[in-house]
C-alpha cells in the first residue's frame, strides 16, 4: 500500500503506511531499508540512522547498509560512529575509492589532517581521475600548511573539474598563503566568473585588492 501511495504522489500517507509497517515488522529488511531511504530523501538523518543501525545490529551486516549508516552519521556530526563504519568498509571493500574519500573527510572534520591526507591519497591511487579526491587532498594539505603542495593538488583537481568555483576559491586561498597574490587574485576572479554569487571569493578578492592598494600607498 505504501508503494502505491508513493507512486500516486501521496508522500505523507505513504510514509505513514511505511512507518506503520515498520512498527509491525521492524526486522523485515525490505520494509526497514525502504523506510530508511525515504527518511534520507526527506533529510531526516537521525531517523534514517536509527533504522540503519537497527538493521546492522539486529538483522544482517550488509555493506550497503553500513555505507548509508556512515553517511547519516556524518550528516549528524557523529564523527566517531561514521569513522568506525567507514573504517570497516575499507576492510570489506578496500578498492572502493569513495569509502576512502568519505573516511578522509571524517578525519578532516576531526582535525586529523595527516590521517585525512592518507585516506585521500589512497583514493587518488584507486581513482586517479576523481577530482573530488584531489580537492579533499588539497584541503588536507592546506590545513597542514603545505601550501605549495596544496596548489599543485588543487590544480590537478581543476584539470579534472574545470568548472568548480569552490575549487578555484580554495586554490586562491593557497596562493594567498604562499604570497602569490596575483595568482590568488586570478583564482578568485575565476571562481566569481563561474559562480557570481560566491560571497567568500568576492570578500577575499576585495580584501586582497585593498591590501595591495595599501602596499602601493
Amino acid at each position: 500500500l505504501a508503494q502505491i501511495l508513493f507512486q500516486k504522489g501521496n508522500l505523507d500517507e505513504g510514509m505513514r503506511e511505511l512507518e506503520q509497517a515498520y512498527r509491525y515488522a521492524p526486522h523485515h529488511p525490505e520494509v526497514a531499508r525502504e523506510l530508511a531511504l525515504r527518511y534520507e530523501q526527506a533529510e531526516r538523518w537521525a531517523d534514517a540512522y536509527t533504522v540503519w543501525r537497527r538493521l546492522l545490529n539486529e538483522v544482517q551486516n550488509q555493506p550497503d547498509w553500513r555505507w548509508h549508516s556512515a553517511q547519516c552519521a556524518e550528516r549528524l556530526g557523529l564523527w566517531q560512529e561514521a569513522q568506525a563504519d567507514y573504517t570497516e568498509l575499507t576492510i570489506v571493500q578496500p578498492e572502493f575509492a569513495p569509502v576512502w574519500v568519505n573516511l578522509g573527510r571524517v578525519h578532516l572534520a576531526q582535525g586529523d589532517y595527516e590521517g585525512a591526507l592518507s585516506c585521500f591519497t589512497r583514493a587518488i591511487e584507486l581513482a586517479p581521475e576523481d577530482a573530488n579526491a584531489f580537492f579533499n587532498a588539497g584541503d588536507a594539505l592546506y590545513q597542514l600548511g603545505a601550501y605549495e603542495a596544496a596548489v599543485e593538488t588543487y590544480t590537478a583537481a581543476l584539470q579534472r573539474d574545470p568548472y568548480n568555483a569552490q575549487g578555484f576559491f580554495t586554490l586562491g586561498n593557497a596562493f594567498y598563503q604562499m604570497g602569490a597574490y596575483e595568482s590568488a587574485m586570478m583564482a578568485y576572479q575565476q571562481a566569481l566568473t563561474l559562480q557570481p554569487d560566491h560571497q567568500a571569493a568576492r570578500h577575499n578578492l576585495e580584501l586582497l585588492r585593498e591590501q595591495l592598494r595599501e602596499r602601493v600607498a
